[in-house]
């Protein structure tokens, strides 16, 4: 079973190289003394993996590695992030 740490196959690679291009056009550089990078998150049932790089359109849930590691890769790159799993409309 595949692990977040492991490598991850050419075309997941691939992807990321990509994303971390767009990221890097996208949001600011730290620049310590000089801003405060924060983000905020919306998820709801965050917790659920299916622990394959990709999922198939039978896997339940459709949250894979790729796209935890693509996550991990945007929240890198702030100093501060939050998370909310609160639905609207509730609390």
């Amino acid at each position: 079973m595949p692990n977040l740490t492991d490598n991850p196959p050419a075309n997941v690679a691939l992807e990321l190289t990509h994303l971390k291009a767009a990221v890097d056009l996208a949001i600011p550089i730290k620049k310590v003394s000089k801003n405060l990078l924060i983000a905020t998150w919306n998820l709801r049932a965050f917790s659920s993996l299916t622990r394959k790089w990709t999922a198939t359109s039978t896997d339940s849930p459709k949250r894979d590695l790729r796209g935890l590691r693509a996550i991990c890769e945007i929240i890198s790159r702030f100093d501060v992030s939050h998370t909310s799993t609160r639905l609207l409309g509730q609390g």
